[in-house]
């Protein structure tokens, strides 16, 4: 969902990143489920920056 929202949005992984303040590593793991743990912090910066619902955006991230 995330990858494929920021694709939509034509923004890099590294613009995305540097949005929200985080690695382009750490974003990569988040795109792809690899990271167990979030910070709310970063998911609502990501929800803000992706412009998606803060409930969308945590229901796909516990949706392993």
């Amino acid at each position: 969902m995330i990858k494929c929202r920021r694709k939509v949005l034509k923004l890099r992984q590294e613009d995305l990143a540097a949005k929200i303040n985080i690695s382009r590593s750490y974003l990569s793991a988040i795109e792809n489920k690899k990271v167990l743990n979030i910070n709310l912090k970063y998911l609502i910066s990501l929800s803000e920056a992706l412009n998606v619902d803060i409930r969308k955006l945590l229901k796909w991230f516990l949706d392993r």
